[in-house]
């Protein structure tokens, strides 16, 4: 709606699957990345402060403009003039890009919250947003140092807790991975996505128990059937229990 589109007119890919998603970032579902030690390596050794944040910004919109695609990077740039000739602010900017990245048009939405987070390097939100982006487009290593920011001026903010999780854990760093996503957990027992990659972990490590344990609770506010699926796989039959009573949630 707020893209000035009607929701009838959007043709939206049919039969994709939370294991389609992951399929194209690491494998399957149930899959933990290898150690990637050229990423790992080029994880830029420094540590940003807010005046740093515009130079690290501009560096990065050029990383993405570089290896973007030609048609890609054509759409993005004239979608963004457009937007730009309308006025938009930046934090609409940034919704924006959510936008082309809910309708499976990664990177142009990467292109544009870069661009977004460029003319307001304040916008903590969109640097989050960023910074996921990056993390699930194959580039965590870029996505770390605005994290390790981020947890720095919000230390319990679980959404930047749980991004910084992540971006470790496509690099394989499972150890790193577990250190953030336990304060997550630590803070909501049932974060969905912390609990599901934690899952992940301890299964790779033959914690079968442990595996259980943290995919019941990824299951109980989020229900997908890869849960479903990798409960059944480790052993256990789902109740309905299992779920949060109202399934509906109180708005």
């Amino acid at each position: 709606e707020q893209m000035g589109m009607s929701p009838n007119g959007i043709t939206m890919p049919t039969g994709i699957t939370d294991a389609d998603v992951k399929a194209a970032v690491n494998g399957d579902a149930f899959s933990v990345p290898s150690k990637n030690a050229t990423l790992i390596a080029a994880i830029p050794k420094i540590t940003l402060t807010a005046a740093m944040i515009p130079a690290y910004l501009k560096e990065l919109t050029a990383y993405i403009e570089k290896g973007i695609a030609a048609d890609a990077k054509f759409i993005a740039e004239n979608a963004w003039t457009y937007f730009k000739n309308n006025k938009l602010t930046p934090a609409m900017m940034g919704n924006e890009a959510i936008g082309f990245w809910s309708m499976g048009k990664p990177d142009i939405a990467v292109y544009m919250m870069g661009k977004a987070c460029a003319e307001d390097a304040a916008d903590a939100d969109m640097l989050s947003n960023f910074s996921a982006m990056l993390s699930m487009s194959g580039a965590p290593h870029k996505a770390i140092p605005l994290l390790e920011y981020l947890s720095k001026l919000y230390p319990d903010n679980t959404t930047i807790l749980n991004n910084l999780g992540q971006a470790w854990f496509y690099l394989g760093e499972t150890d790193k991975a577990n250190v953030q996503l336990d304060k997550v957990v630590k803070a909501f027992a049932y974060h969905p996505q912390a609990n599901y990659t934690q899952c992940l972990i301890a299964q790779s490590k033959g914690n079968k128990a442990r595996a259980i344990e943290k995919m019941k609770n990824s299951l109980a506010y989020s229900y997908s059937s890869d849960k479903i699926n990798m409960l059944r796989k480790l052993g256990y039959k789902v109740k309905g229990s299992d779920m949060r009573r109202p399934f509906r949630p109180d708005p």
